[in-house]
């Protein structure tokens, strides 16, 4: 079990993260395209914290911004795919755009 806090938002370098124990930090990065369209492109959880429900956290969070900001969204990231997949919000979904 970790201590992960809330999830933050460091715009300056377009990612989401949480810091864990051990000062070990799990993040999600993103960039912005064109047109609105944000490229969620690599999820990134420490080995030791993988299982925990970190990545879905993060992942949470970039799918709302993107919601929040009113952006279509390139999942460039595996993780984030199958997240959408496994989760298909017509909020999420009807914001998807192919490369």
């Amino acid at each position: 079990m970790t201590t992960a806090q809330e999830v933050k938002h460091d715009m300056a370098q377009h990612a989401f993260y949480m810091q864990v124990l051990e000062g070990h930090v799990a993040m999600l990065q993103y960039e912005w395209m064109k047109d609105d369209i944000i490229n969620f492109y690599h999820t990134e959880v420490p080995p030791v914290y993988r299982g925990q429900g970190l990545a879905k956290l993060l992942a949470k969070a970039a799918l709302d911004y993107a919601v929040e900001k009113d952006a279509k969204m390139i999942l460039s990231c595996s993780y984030l795919s199958k997240y959408v997949q496994d989760n298909p919000l017509p909020e999420y979904t009807s914001r998807l755009v192919t490369q």
